[in-house]
């Protein structure tokens, strides 16, 4: 009886040590700078934007998602992407 009030006593009181007296203060929302540039595709959304028009001729009627999916396994199974993110670069240099 005396162990089960031990840890029904030491659950309630670390909870209530963790308590805070204080309220929180909220935090100001960051101001959104419409001149920031945007960020550069990464080599996955390159590949996907080049293969998305193949992957919708090998599969007619397949869902916006399922290109998305198809795609990462696509890119999954890609050995070498190196060879891959060249073509990108030099067709984005020349």
């Amino acid at each position: 009886m005396l162990q089960i009030f031990f840890i029904l006593f030491t659950r309630h009181y670390s909870y209530v040590a963790f308590q805070s007296e204080k309220p929180r203060k909220k935090q100001a929302k960051k101001e959104k700078d419409e001149n920031k540039p945007k960020r550069p595709p990464t080599a996955f959304m390159l590949y996907l934007n080049a293969n998305r028009e193949k992957i919708k001729s090998d599969n007619p009627g397949i869902a916006v998602t399922d290109i998305a999916k198809k795609g990462g396994e696509m890119w999954r199974d890609l050995k070498d992407k190196s060879v891959c993110l060249l073509s990108f670069v030099n067709e984005e240099v020349g």
